[in-house]
Order: structure tokens, then sequence, then C-alpha cells
């Protein structure tokens, strides 16, 4: 009997320590949070839809965060802040938690964008995320999100 329950407990105990790691890298943001009200509700749910596809199909976490001031969350910069966002809200997928994300501050019009982890720095190398930022700066200036 003490043995039934032992294997029991030690079942249960790796159950439950596999639960938490695999919870350990879950993102604690969506994949778009419109804090700034920038989107309609449609446009929220394509581009969620959008970057959950993209993040399913190559392992690579699609984030953007829309915010009124970056400097509610970071007064060093809108890269810090950027970058602080990514990291206290675990984002990124996999234990390697490779992600791209996009900060947009509407106080100043500033942005932040951010990779992180190999397979993100290989598919967004320093001339992808030129191209990238050139590809949205222009629409962006005509508020067109």
């Amino acid at each position: 009997m003490k043995k039934r329950i032992l294997s029991f407990l030690l079942a249960f105990l790796t159950l439950l320590a596999l639960t938490v790691c695999a919870s350990a890298y879950e993102p604690q943001l969506y994949n778009i949070t419109d804090a700034a009200g920038l989107l309609t509700d449609e446009q929220n749910l394509q581009l969620e839809k959008q970057a959950a596809e993209t993040a399913e199909k190559y392992g690579v976490g699609v984030y953007i965060v829309t915010v009124d001031d970056y400097r509610d969350i970071d007064e060093a910069g809108v890269y810090e802040a950027t970058y602080g966002i990514y990291h206290t809200y675990t984002m990124g997928e996999g234990a390697e938690r490779n992600g791209i994300l996009l900060l947009l501050s509407m106080a100043d019009r500033k942005f932040g964008l951010f990779r992180y982890g190999e397979r993100a720095e290989y598919a967004f190398t320093a001339y992808g995320m030129e191209q990238l930022e050139e590809s949205f700066l222009p629409q962006f200036g005509r508020d067109d999100w």
C-alpha cells in the first residue's frame, strides 16, 4: 500500500512539475495589445489571428503593443520600454522565447522594435528590421494602423 501511495505521489509531483515548466514560458499578453485604442475590434481580431498563425507556423511570437505613453513603462526610452514589456510579460514562443515586438507610443509617436532569440534574430536580421520599419512607418505617419 505504501508503494502505491508513493508511486501516486511521485506521478502527481512529476505531472505538477511538467505543468509548471510548460506554463513558465506562456506569454502573459495577447499578440495584439491595443491599450491606446487605435484598432477596431475587427482589426484587432484579424491581427491577432494572423499573429497566432505566424507564431504557430514559424515558432516566433509576433506582438504589437500600443500605449498612450511609453514613459509610463520606462522613462529611459522607448527601446527600454519595449525590452521591459517583452521580458516582464514573458513574451515569445517556446523555451527560448523567440519573438518580435513592436511598441507604438501615441503621446510622441515613437516606436520600439525588439527581437529576441536565435530564431527571431535569424528571421529578422538588422537589414530585415530596417526594411520592416521602412514598410510600416509611412503608413503609421498617415494614421493607417
